[in-house]
């Protein structure tokens, strides 16, 4: 790249192979002037690609941070820029963002970035979603939790078990109306004393349709999402003991469980092979 000029009045002229738009911003990374602003998640590759060839740890560092700031925006792409760089912290920090998205590993228009990955960053992100939705499922069907769990709304149990208090509990754990007899499936906790329920239908209801989403879709809001809380409560509408509290218990529920989804998945570490 370099040589010795003939003389000292000789200028020495260095060509460089980056053009303008990617030299500016790294160069004013390292000089006392304004720094670079990126609008763009394309605008990074070509000045990250241009610091690694030159050396400029210093640098990489920065636009590391740079780049989180597209996490939300962009976690697809920026999944792939770190992991082209082996960025671990913004590796898994785009995973965790990507986790609400269903079509993560078939976009409907592919990344450039997908131009520098192996085949194996898109295995790794998909073995990732499938640990978290194990651990989302679990938290969802613990039982033991949401009947005895340290919660307002537990049911209260005697040491000895042999007194058992409903008053704060959930509606279809104490819902008496015949139509939630039909065939449903049985919860049983077992502690002091051995408690037995039958939740009525709609609340099944509720907790298949979360249970599936959650497979592909791994984040703890979907427990109160609207879409996903909406037709079990208006089935529930039917039942004139459930629709008085049907709603606000739901809802109570599903703004706890989410965090013991979210709970449950940040558990679950993204194994990379770097």
């Amino acid at each position: 790249m370099f040589s010795v000029p003939e003389t000292h009045a000789e200028r020495q002229v260095v060509e460089l192979a980056e053009d303008t738009d990617t030299l500016e911003p790294l160069l004013r990374m390292v000089c006392p002037v304004e720094r670079p602003k990126f609008a763009k998640l394309s605008q990074i590759r070509p000045v990250l690609a241009a610091a690694q060839k030159y050396m400029m740890s210093f640098v990489l560092t920065s636009l590391e941070d740079t780049l989180r700031t597209f996490v939300e925006s962009d976690p697809l792409g920026v999944y792939a820029v770190a992991y082209s760089y082996r960025m671990r912290g913004v590796i898994i920090a785009a995973a965790k963002q990507l986790m609400g998205d269903p079509h993560l590993a078939e976009p409907a228009t592919p990344p450039p970035e997908f131009d520098a990955i192996p085949a194996r960053a898109l295995y790794e992100i998909s073995a990732y979603r499938k640990r978290c939705g194990r651990a989302a499922v679990e938290a969802v069907q613990d039982w033991h939790w949401m009947v005895r769990g340290r919660h307002a709304r537990a049911v209260y149990v005697s040491k000895k078990g042999g007194f058992i208090d409903h008053t704060n509990s959930w509606v279809w754990l104490v819902c008496t109306d015949a139509h939630k007899h039909e065939k449903t499936p049985n919860i049983q906790v077992i502690g002091a004393a051995v408690l037995s329920y039958n939740p009525p239908r709609w609340w099944w209801d509720y907790i298949g349709k979360l249970d599936k989403e959650l497979v592909s879709r791994p984040i703890g809001e979907l427990a109160f999402d609207p879409s996903i809380i909406g037709p079990p409560l208006r089935k529930a509408a039917s039942c004139p003991t459930c629709t008085p509290n049907a709603l606000a218990d739901l809802v109570e529920y599903g703004q706890m469980l989410a965090k013991r989804i979210d709970a449950a998945t940040a558990e679950v570490k993204l194994a990379v092979s770097f």
